[in-house]
């Protein structure tokens, strides 16, 4: 199935929550996020996993893309001064069909399939978008997202951690 924009896929509305299990090896860590103020073409999340806590300003208009960050946790976009802009990264880029690809600071992005069928454990997933992230180090990061909920499992490789698997635990 082809999606044309990223607001098709991700539903990001205020008071939207998605809480993930992180893990490699010995650690494993939650990770929560929740969608706090949206107005303007622009999406407000905060985020927080143990000590590490912070918000960040997404442009949700056409692509998806994070434009700025902020160490602390922030309920709404009338309260930015603690932002900081970040070179625009885009996350998703329309039209969302498979064989699209676009570069950005943390590597290569590519839409792999958009009707892709995951095992997971016991559960199968089907209907997911499935995107490849050829990161600056070479390393080969996969994301499964299940349009209308969001990313529903990862395996990224971070720096120090080696190949790290995420996934979701709860959303609303």
């Amino acid at each position: 199935m082809d999606y044309t924009l990223p607001s098709d896929i991700f539903s990001l509305i205020p008071g939207k929550r998605w809480i993930y299990t992180a893990g490699a090896f010995i650690f494993t860590r939650e990770i929560e996020m929740m969608v706090m103020d949206k107005r303007a073409g622009q999406c407000l999340l905060k985020f927080s996993s143990g000590d590490i806590k912070g918000s960040a300003i997404l442009q949700c208009d056409v692509d998806l893309s994070l434009i700025a960050a902020s160490k602390e946790e922030v309920e709404t976009l009338d309260d930015i001064s603690t932002f900081e802009a970040t070179p625009k990264i885009e996350i998703l880029k329309s039209p969302v069909i498979a064989g699209t690809s676009w570069e950005s600071m943390l590597g290569t992005f590519k839409i792999e399939d958009t009707n892709y069928k995951l095992k997971f454990g016991k559960k199968i997933y089907t209907g997911l978008i499935y995107m490849r992230l050829k990161d600056t180090s070479n390393a080969y990061n996969d994301i499964y997202i299940k349009p209308g909920i969001g990313i529903i499992f990862a395996s990224v490789f971070i720096d120090g951690f080696g190949k790290v698997s995420v996934s979701l635990r709860y959303h609303n």
